[in-house]
Protein backbone atom coordinates (compact mmCIF):
# COMPACT_ATOMS: atom_id res chain seq x y z
CA UNK A 1 0.00 0.00 0.00
CA UNK A 2 1.39 3.59 -0.99
CA UNK A 3 2.10 6.08 1.84
CA UNK A 4 0.26 8.98 1.57
CA UNK A 5 0.96 12.07 3.31
CA UNK A 6 0.01 15.82 3.71
CA UNK A 7 2.06 18.25 2.50
CA UNK A 8 1.51 20.99 4.77
CA UNK A 9 -1.18 20.03 6.61
CA UNK A 10 -0.24 18.05 10.40
CA UNK A 11 -1.80 14.10 9.97
CA UNK A 12 -1.26 11.43 7.65
CA UNK A 13 -4.14 10.26 5.05
CA UNK A 14 -4.21 6.57 4.36
CA UNK A 15 -5.86 4.28 1.48
CA UNK A 16 -8.28 3.32 4.01
CA UNK A 17 -9.50 6.36 5.57
CA UNK A 18 -13.40 6.97 6.61
CA UNK A 19 -15.26 9.86 4.53
CA UNK A 20 -15.24 13.07 6.32
CA UNK A 21 -17.21 16.31 5.37
CA UNK A 22 -16.71 19.57 6.58
CA UNK A 23 -18.55 22.59 6.33
CA UNK A 24 -16.67 25.80 7.32
CA UNK A 25 -17.67 29.26 7.20
CA UNK A 26 -15.20 31.96 6.51
CA UNK A 27 -15.66 35.61 6.60
CA UNK A 28 -12.44 36.65 5.50
CA UNK A 29 -13.00 35.27 2.27
CA UNK A 30 -15.56 35.33 -0.47
CA UNK A 31 -14.60 33.59 -4.02
CA UNK A 32 -17.78 35.91 -5.96
CA UNK A 33 -17.55 37.77 -8.10
CA UNK A 34 -15.12 36.41 -10.61
CA UNK A 35 -14.69 31.83 -9.60
CA UNK A 36 -11.97 30.27 -12.24
CA UNK A 37 -10.16 27.28 -11.72
CA UNK A 38 -7.30 25.86 -13.93
CA UNK A 39 -5.39 22.47 -13.98
CA UNK A 40 -1.84 22.44 -13.74
CA UNK A 41 1.83 20.87 -13.19
CA UNK A 42 2.98 20.71 -9.84
CA UNK A 43 6.88 21.43 -8.39
CA UNK A 44 9.32 18.60 -8.58
CA UNK A 45 8.60 18.40 -5.13
CA UNK A 46 4.97 17.46 -5.40
CA UNK A 47 3.65 21.37 -3.97
CA UNK A 48 1.73 23.68 -5.86
CA UNK A 49 3.53 26.56 -7.94
CA UNK A 50 2.89 30.11 -7.02
CA UNK A 51 -0.67 31.49 -8.00
CA UNK A 52 -0.12 34.58 -6.41
CA UNK A 53 -2.66 34.44 -3.50
CA UNK A 54 -3.16 36.97 -1.63
CA UNK A 55 -2.78 37.26 2.54
CA UNK A 56 -6.46 36.96 2.64
CA UNK A 57 -7.11 33.85 0.53
CA UNK A 58 -7.19 30.67 1.65
CA UNK A 59 -3.85 28.64 -0.26
CA UNK A 60 -3.88 24.94 0.96
CA UNK A 61 -1.49 22.04 -0.46
CA UNK A 62 -3.05 19.18 -0.02
CA UNK A 63 -2.13 15.28 -0.54
CA UNK A 64 1.07 14.09 -2.29
CA UNK A 65 2.70 10.36 -1.62
CA UNK A 66 6.34 10.78 -0.48
CA UNK A 67 7.16 8.73 -3.31
CA UNK A 68 6.12 11.25 -5.58
CA UNK A 69 2.99 9.43 -6.81
CA UNK A 70 -0.20 11.41 -6.20
CA UNK A 71 -1.73 15.04 -6.12
CA UNK A 72 -2.27 18.64 -5.27
CA UNK A 73 -4.29 21.37 -4.96
CA UNK A 74 -5.02 25.28 -3.60
CA UNK A 75 -7.84 27.82 -4.00
CA UNK A 76 -7.56 31.56 -3.03
CA UNK A 77 -8.09 35.07 -3.78
CA UNK A 78 -5.46 36.65 -6.54
CA UNK A 79 -4.00 39.51 -5.57
CA UNK A 80 -4.70 42.67 -7.25
CA UNK A 81 -7.70 41.14 -9.03
CA UNK A 82 -11.41 39.92 -8.38
CA UNK A 83 -10.48 36.51 -9.49
CA UNK A 84 -10.85 33.54 -6.67
CA UNK A 85 -8.48 30.97 -8.28
CA UNK A 86 -8.65 27.26 -7.81
CA UNK A 87 -6.04 24.92 -9.17
CA UNK A 88 -5.15 21.31 -8.64
CA UNK A 89 -2.28 18.73 -10.56
CA UNK A 90 -1.05 14.96 -10.43
CA UNK A 91 2.31 13.49 -10.69
CA UNK A 92 2.74 10.32 -11.69
CA UNK A 93 5.90 9.60 -9.53
CA UNK A 94 6.55 5.73 -9.76
CA UNK A 95 4.62 5.42 -12.27
CA UNK A 96 1.27 3.64 -13.09
CA UNK A 97 2.39 0.64 -14.54
CA UNK A 98 1.48 -0.75 -18.38
CA UNK A 99 -1.61 0.52 -20.12
CA UNK A 100 -4.66 -1.81 -19.34
CA UNK A 101 -4.85 -4.30 -22.62
CA UNK A 102 -7.46 -6.48 -21.01
CA UNK A 103 -10.99 -7.26 -21.17
CA UNK A 104 -14.21 -6.93 -18.89
CA UNK A 105 -13.05 -4.49 -15.85
CA UNK A 106 -10.36 -3.28 -13.43
CA UNK A 107 -10.99 -1.61 -9.79
CA UNK A 108 -9.01 0.49 -7.60
CA UNK A 109 -9.44 1.53 -4.35
CA UNK A 110 -8.53 5.05 -4.24
CA UNK A 111 -8.21 7.38 -1.85
CA UNK A 112 -10.01 11.53 -2.35
CA UNK A 113 -9.46 14.84 -0.91
CA UNK A 114 -11.37 17.92 -2.32
CA UNK A 115 -12.99 21.09 -1.18
CA UNK A 116 -15.89 23.06 -2.98
CA UNK A 117 -16.20 26.79 -1.93
CA UNK A 118 -19.44 28.46 -2.17
CA UNK A 119 -19.27 32.00 -1.25
CA UNK A 120 -17.82 32.43 2.04
CA UNK A 121 -18.60 29.08 3.02
CA UNK A 122 -16.24 25.62 2.25
CA UNK A 123 -17.36 22.11 1.79
CA UNK A 124 -13.97 19.83 2.45
CA UNK A 125 -14.22 16.14 2.05
CA UNK A 126 -12.02 13.36 2.08
CA UNK A 127 -12.36 9.54 1.85
CA UNK A 128 -11.86 6.63 -0.42
CA UNK A 129 -13.99 5.53 -3.69
CA UNK A 130 -13.55 2.05 -5.88
CA UNK A 131 -12.81 3.19 -9.56
CA UNK A 132 -14.09 0.80 -12.58
CA UNK A 133 -11.89 0.91 -15.84
CA UNK A 134 -14.05 -0.78 -17.87
CA UNK A 135 -13.24 -2.17 -21.24
CA UNK A 136 -17.16 -3.49 -22.24
CA UNK A 137 -18.62 0.00 -23.64
CA UNK A 138 -17.99 1.79 -26.78
CA UNK A 139 -14.81 3.45 -24.95
CA UNK A 140 -12.78 2.80 -22.48
CA UNK A 141 -14.13 4.56 -19.47
CA UNK A 142 -13.43 4.67 -15.44
CA UNK A 143 -16.16 5.67 -13.05
CA UNK A 144 -16.69 5.83 -9.23
CA UNK A 145 -18.62 7.50 -6.80
CA UNK A 146 -18.59 8.45 -2.91
CA UNK A 147 -20.47 10.67 -1.00
CA UNK A 148 -21.67 13.32 -3.76
CA UNK A 149 -18.29 12.83 -5.63
CA UNK A 150 -19.03 11.29 -9.07
CA UNK A 151 -16.21 10.37 -11.30
CA UNK A 152 -16.59 10.46 -15.23
CA UNK A 153 -13.39 9.49 -17.13
CA UNK A 154 -12.22 8.19 -20.40
CA UNK A 155 -8.85 6.39 -20.94
CA UNK A 156 -6.32 5.99 -24.04
CA UNK A 157 -3.30 4.28 -23.21
CA UNK A 158 -2.10 5.72 -19.79
CA UNK A 159 -4.18 8.97 -20.54
CA UNK A 160 -6.96 9.54 -18.18
CA UNK A 161 -9.22 12.40 -19.26
CA UNK A 162 -12.94 13.27 -18.38
CA UNK A 163 -15.19 14.92 -15.20
CA UNK A 164 -15.94 14.91 -12.12
CA UNK A 165 -19.04 16.52 -10.70
CA UNK A 166 -19.74 17.79 -6.75
CA UNK A 167 -22.62 19.72 -5.48
CA UNK A 168 -23.52 20.82 -9.36
CA UNK A 169 -20.13 21.54 -10.00
CA UNK A 170 -18.55 20.01 -13.10
CA UNK A 171 -14.81 19.80 -13.23
CA UNK A 172 -12.18 18.96 -15.67
CA UNK A 173 -10.48 15.32 -14.65
CA UNK A 174 -6.65 14.84 -15.91
CA UNK A 175 -4.23 11.57 -14.97
CA UNK A 176 -2.71 8.61 -15.68
CA UNK A 177 -4.24 5.23 -15.12
CA UNK A 178 -2.02 1.97 -15.90
CA UNK A 179 -2.33 -1.80 -14.41
CA UNK A 180 -0.89 -0.65 -11.18
CA UNK A 181 -2.31 2.50 -9.98
CA UNK A 182 -4.90 5.65 -11.30
CA UNK A 183 -3.83 9.02 -10.22
CA UNK A 184 -5.92 12.18 -11.23
CA UNK A 185 -6.22 15.61 -10.65
CA UNK A 186 -9.66 17.70 -10.97
CA UNK A 187 -10.74 21.41 -11.21
CA UNK A 188 -13.83 23.76 -12.18
CA UNK A 189 -15.79 26.64 -11.13
CA UNK A 190 -19.82 28.42 -11.22
CA UNK A 191 -20.57 31.44 -10.36
CA UNK A 192 -20.35 30.61 -6.97
CA UNK A 193 -17.05 28.96 -6.60
CA UNK A 194 -14.62 26.15 -7.38
CA UNK A 195 -14.35 22.82 -6.64
CA UNK A 196 -10.51 21.34 -6.71
CA UNK A 197 -9.60 17.89 -5.73
CA UNK A 198 -7.84 14.65 -6.65
CA UNK A 199 -7.41 10.89 -5.67
CA UNK A 200 -4.86 8.35 -6.28
CA UNK A 201 -4.44 4.47 -5.33
CA UNK A 202 -4.64 1.15 -6.35
CA UNK A 203 -5.51 -1.58 -8.68
CA UNK A 204 -7.26 -3.86 -6.30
Amino acid sequence: MLDVRSVSLVGLVVLTAACTSTNVSRSDVDTNPDPTSAIIALNADGTIPDQNYSGAGINKTYTTFSNGFGFGYAYGSVRGTDDFLGVAGFRTGIGVGDALTTTGSVSYNAAYDFTRTRGNTEIERAGNLTLIADFTTASATVTGADNGLVVNGTFDGTDLDGSVTFDGVTATLDGAIGEDRVVGAFAGHDQDGVLVGGFAGNAN
